[in-house]
């Protein structure tokens, strides 16, 4: 029956949530030449609320068994959208700060696949699930659980019921059972004994090894094979889409908004207002945001629409742009940087024109990101100087913006990501590939490579190392250079500190393995200028220590320039190398 948490499709009265629909049919002949005649029954929710199920369930046709179901929600868990209003928890959701909003949960696809034992009985033999939640546009916690039962004895003590066991006993389990007999707590039918039995074998070490136990949670391998990934990934693509259903819009202002409120020496103060338009299958925003150093009004207004894998978006904008992305100078930990700190590392130009983007959706991980556009090009100029060391002495002042080139320019940009662990004990490579041409006012193009290594260490300890190198060909732009400088890519030294055509960096950490709270040192090394004088080049490096909370979530760390312009920096940001 219907659940707090879930409307059962399979309840009396469920068509009233959901509508149905025949599937496919496959025939599977088995070896003593039956045949079984398996039906899919589709699922389609109503509405696109997240207590109803989309669904795809295998049914055999003689003894309606099931035999297959693969299944999610209709839409994602939403905190301020799901929560019962009259509740207490309710009110305490408006207490919470905006850029951590929206907070969701989505579970990408939940399979239980079935197996005929004995030619007679369908029991499961793997349940797997999928899900991420999120918050803001920053923080994901994927979960992905994955359970496999296997070797069934299966009995039947009475004409007409079946009891179950997971294990074909072993001579050991035989005897534990013979000593179970006769006991008052314990009863045993055959072989199977209801109660508690513990047996502890002579070697304990073969219980590392034990077929009858679970898998080391260092082993990451799924119990998903290849084949069988790939054909439920199919099955989620033809699960029914999100119904068309159209909710009341949403208005965010300033800090009640992921990115609605920022500080930088061009805006100075920046506050937006996000108008939120929700339709089922498509989604659509306006973001509207004014700065009030520099007064110029920022306008984009864009439509999404997101399958279980992908999501497309095209919009339109008016905004400042950032020339060195990596260091994300628009979001919350520059933005407090430079008014607590005094230091902006952001190299910024202004932009507008049209966008298409292609990327995965949020609940899955960000290996891709493709990219067309069309956009005009103007420097931005510096427009304030106000931050709290300014305020304390007048000569602490922002540095100057560069000098963009006014251009108009179409181009595409493409962006890779992967990483997995290459070991049980822990080691796991990274790698990012990004490439992009531009065409225009100035015709050129570029490409840079990173890579990631993470490796356990004696004593508890943890190494990363990350390299990186790019290369441009044409005239570029200076908006179209490579920066280095900032916590991003060369800690000790600001945004901007070093730029050219091309470039080489260079990271190396060791921390504690505590992700609660992760102390650690590093050093950085970085250089950018024109390929041809990498020999002659004059690198920058820098030293320090670093603290970690949340497993990296937020992150603050002191630095030193070894190499002049020398001198201590500190930064706090989120998402650190380890």
């Amino acid at each position: 029956g219907d659940s707090e948490f879930v409307y059962d499709p399979l309840a009396p009265g469920s068509e009233a949530q959901y509508r149905f629909q025949s599937g496919d049919t496959t025939i599977i002949t088995l070896q003593d030449g039956r045949t079984i005649r398996l039906l899919e029954l589709r699922i389609i929710p109503r509405r696109d609320e997240f207590h109803l199920l989309t669904g795809s369930f295998w049914i055999e046709d003689g003894d309606a068994a099931l035999v297959r179901a693969v299944f999610r929600p209709a839409r994602a868990w939403d905190l301020e959208r799901d929560i019962d209003t009259d509740s207490q928890d309710s009110s305490d959701v408006k207490h919470i700060p905006g850029f951590l909003k929206p907070i969701q949960a989505e579970v990408r696809y939940i399979t239980v696949e079935f197996a005929l034992i004995d030619g007679k009985w369908w029991l499961p033999r793997l349940i797997a699930v999928d899900a991420v939640a999120t918050a803001g546009t920053f923080l994901a916690a994927p979960l992905r659980y994955e359970r496999v039962f296997s070797a069934f004895d299966v009995v039947a003590p009475p004409p007409g019921t079946a009891v179950a066991t997971t294990d074909t006993l072993s001579t050991a389990d035989s005897a534990a059972i013979l000593a179970c007999q006769g006991r008052g707590d314990c009863h045993c039918t055959r072989r199977r004994c209801r109660g508690a039995v513990v047996i502890v074998p002579d070697d304990t070490a073969s219980l590392l090894t034990s077929a009858q136990l679970p898998r080391s949670f260092d082993d990451e391998t799924p119990y998903l094979s290849s084949a069988e990934a790939q054909e439920l990934g199919r099955a989620v693509g033809l699960l029914a889409q999100t119904p068309w259903h159209t909710h009341a819009p949403t208005l965010r202002l300033g800090p009640g908004g992921a990115g609605l409120l920022r500080y930088n020496r061009i805006e100075g103060l920046s506050v937006g207002a996000r108008l939120g338009l929700d339709f089922g299958r498509l989604r659509g925003d306006v973001t509207a945001r004014v700065g009030v150093s520099d007064g110029w009004p920022n306008l984009e207004a864009g439509v999404e629409r997101e399958s279980p894998d992908v999501a497309l978006r095209v919009a339109g904008y008016r905004r400042l742009a950032a020339a060195n992305p990596d260091a994300r100078p628009l979001g919350i930990g520059n933005s407090l940087g430079a008014l607590v700190l005094g230091r902006d590392d952001g190299v910024y130009y202004y932009s507008w024109g049209g966008e298409l983007l292609l990327r995965p959706a949020p609940s899955a991980a960000r290996s891709y990101e493709w990219r067309l556009f069309t956009e005009w090009q103007r420097a931005a100029d510096k427009e304030t100087d106000l931050s709290v060391p300014h305020l304390l002495r007048d000569r602490h002042e922002f540095g100057a913006n560069i000098v963009a080139a006014a251009a108009r320019e179409f181009g595409s940009s493409l962006v890779l990501r992967g990483a997995r662990g290459v070991s049980t004990r822990g080691v796991t490579v990274g790698a990012e590939l990004t490439m992009a041409v531009n065409l225009g006012s100035f015709d050129y193009a570029r490409a840079s490579l990173t890579t990631r290594l993470t490796t356990p260490l004696p004593r508890r300890l943890l190494a990363a190392l990350e390299l990186g190198a790019g290369t441009t060909g044409g005239d570029a732009p200076a908006q179209g250079l490579w920066y280095l400088g900032g916590p991003a890519t060369l800690r000790g030294y600001p945004g901007g500190a070093l730029a050219g055509p091309d470039f080489w960096r260079a990271r190396v950490e060791v921390a504690n393995a505590s992700p609660g709270i992760r102390l650690a040192a590093f050093s950085d090394a970085g250089w950018a200028g024109l390929g041809t004088a990498l020999t002659r080049g004059r690198p920058l490096v820098s030293a320090g220590l670093g603290a970690s909370f949340l497993d990296g979530i937020l992150r603050v760390d002191l630095a030193r320039g070894l190499v002049s312009p020398m001198g201590w920096r500190m930064d706090f940001y989120v998402d650190g190398i380890l």
